[in-house]
């Protein structure tokens, strides 16, 4: 597993390089409102980067109710933003962290 993402049943699997060593993140949504992450590392700081890494990854600290409730009913949008409710808003940083899984100040 080296930065690739796996899918094993409902949970998300990747391999990232943050805070100085490697770490394994899962992600699992078992329920409509809620996410369950994890990550495992060789030290307790090297797990809490991947965690932060993680979250930023999957923008799960995104509040997107205002996104949803400006256009739940556009013309154009609004069928898909019924159907999923969910926006994907980067933060500013090369697009190789993503694919990479660098962390965001190390891709700076």
């Amino acid at each position: 597993m080296d930065r690739v993402w796996r899918r094993r049943g409902g949970v998300l699997e990747r391999l990232v390089v943050v805070g100085g060593g490697p770490a394994v993140v899962r992600a699992a949504q078992p329920a409509p409102d809620r996410v369950v992450l994890g990550a495992w590392a060789d030290t307790p700081e090297v797990a809490a980067a991947a965690l932060r890494w993680l979250r930023w990854a999957l923008g799960v600290d995104e509040d997107l109710r205002a996104f949803h409730d400006a256009f739940r009913w556009d013309p154009l949008i609004g069928a898909s933003v019924r159907r999923r409710p969910t926006r994907w808003r980067w933060p500013r940083a090369p697009r190789h962290a993503w694919r990479g899984g660098t962390s965001l100040p190390a891709a700076r």
